[in-house]
C-alpha cells in the first residue's frame, strides 16, 4: 500500500509540467498518445489559487469523465439478459395486451465501472496560464477492462 502511494506521488511530481501556454493536446481527446489497453478522462478546471485543492478537484472531476466512459464501455460490451413475457387479457368489455420485460445488466455495469475506478492513476497534469486565467488540466488513466465470454 505504502509502495502504490509512493509510486502515484512520484508519477505525478513527475508527469506535472511548471507551466504552459497552451492547453495540452490531450485537453480535447484523452486518448492522444496514450498505450495500447488505457483509457484516459480528462479535467480542467480554473485555479482558485491553492494548488492542492486545484488538483483535488481535477482529479476528481477527470475520474468522473472516466466513469462516465468506462460505464458507457462496459454497457456496451456486457450482454444484456432481457426477457419478454406477453399476456393477452380478455374481459368482457374489452382485450388487452400486456408485456412484461426484465433487463438485469445496469446493476452489473455499475458494479464493473465501481471496481475499475480503484485501479485509475493520474498520468499527467499541466497548469496553463491563458491571458489572465490560470487552469490545471489533469489526465485520469485506467487499463481498459477485458471481456471474456464462457
Amino acid at each position: 500500500m505504502k509502495k502504490t502511494i509512493l509510486l502515484s506521488a512520484m508519477t505525478m511530481i513527475i508527469a506535472f509540467n511548471v507551466s504552459a501556454n497552451e492547453f495540452p493536446e490531450w485537453r480535447m481527446n484523452p486518448q492522444a498518445e496514450l498505450e495500447d489497453g488505457l483509457i484516459a478522462g480528462v479535467s480542467c478546471v480554473e485555479s482558485m489559487g491553492d494548488m492542492t485543492l486545484d488538483m483535488d478537484v481535477a482529479a476528481m472531476e477527470a475520474r468522473a469523465s472516466l466513469a462516465a466512459s468506462l460505464e458507457a464501455m462496459v454497457q456496451k460490451d456486457l450482454e444484456t439478459n432481457r426477457t419478454s413475457e406477453k399476456k393477452k387479457i380478455v374481459t368482457a368489455d374489452r382485450k388487452d395486451n400486456v408485456v412484461t420485460t426484465t433487463i438485469t445488466a445496469k446493476s452489473t455495469t455499475k458494479q464493473l465501472t465501481n471496481q475499475l475506478m480503484k485501479y485509475t492513476w493520474v498520468s499527467e497534469s499541466v497548469s496553463v496560464e491563458k491571458d489572465l486565467d490560470e487552469y490545471l488540466c489533469t489526465r485520469v488513466v485506467a487499463k481498459l477492462p477485458e471481456f471474456v465470454v464462457e
